[in-house]
């Protein structure tokens, strides 16, 4: 007796049919044609019939007849109708790493397939709540107008001191004869603010501080290179920034060394406008 049967994630599947017998050889070629769909009352014995059309484990997607080449992603939050292009991928990929997701929100994604000519049907995911405990810098490295590669990513969640958030405008106030002076307003809006906090992070696994020299040199490198990032906090911000400036101490009196960076950020760019995804 049959009490379970399992599918994994890799695997393609139009559908699936359990019989009470062996198929013969006639029915067997019948369900070689890659767009036939099994019915209740087409072959006598069936047990089970699931069927995965328009599902992402499937390879049949209605309205489609050639094959399938890619998946366009987008999101949208919870009560919103705006959808943020996430990035695209192939057929043969499984899973796509948005890092434009913000803590404390709710989303949806949809997933649009294609061929070589036409687009299909989208299917949308049931909405997600998101939620962390701790600030994430994404460095991120442009692959072509607007859309980003997540290079590589700190979970700073040791020791987090953040300094208050400053909101810069252009703002002058000039004196006249009057009794009030003259406001001018400019058009600059943008967020800075200072980080401290640990840079390496606890195995959840084996307990032990994972902080080594090579990820320190890796932080370096970034910075060098411009220090173009994706900062996000556990309320839910999330800004696109450039590191300004950075420094790093490191407790030789503890076994591990674990290294402590100080860092400014500037916000410079909008995360409205831009993808930023990981393969």
């Amino acid at each position: 007796m049959i009490s379970k049967v399992r599918m994994f994630a890799e695997q393609k599947i139009d559908y699936m049919m359990l019989l009470n017998r062996v198929a013969n050889d006639s029915e067997i070629k019948t369900s070689e044609d890659p767009y036939w769909l099994p019915e209740w009352e087409q072959i006598p014995g069936t047990r089970i019939v699931a069927d995965y059309t328009d599902s992402l484990n499937s390879s049949i997607i209605k309205g489609l007849t050639d094959e399938i080449v890619g998946w366009i992603i987008y999101r949208r939050k919870k009560d919103e109708q705006v959808y943020h292009k996430v990035g695209e991928i192939d057929a043969d990929r499984f899973f796509i790493i948005d890092h434009l997701v913000a803590s404390d929100n709710t989303y949806a994604w949809t997933i649009v397939p294609k061929t070589e000519t036409k687009i299909g049907i989208s299917m949308e995911s049931e909405m997600t709540y998101v939620d962390w405990e701790y600030w994430t810098v994404t460095a991120i490295k442009e692959i072509e107008p607007n859309v980003y590669l997540a290079d590589r990513v700190w979970q700073l969640q040791m020791d987090v001191e953040a300094a208050a958030l400053t909101q810069n405008r252009n703002v002058v106030v000039a004196s006249t004869l009057s009794r009030y002076p003259k406001i001018v307003v400019g058009e600059n809006n943008f967020m800075t603010q200072n980080i401290t906090a640990k840079l390496g992070r606890i195995n959840k696994f084996n307990g032990k501080l994972e902080d080594d020299i090579e990820g320190l040199q890796e932080w370096y490198e970034w910075i060098a290179q411009g220090g173009y990032a994706i900062i996000k906090d556990p309320k839910g911000h999330i800004f696109g920034a450039i590191l300004t400036d950075s420094a790093t101490s490191i407790d030789y009196r503890i076994l591990d060394k674990p290294s402590t960076v100080q860092f400014s950020y500037t916000e410079t760019f909008s995360v409205d406008d831009i993808s930023v995804y990981e393969l």
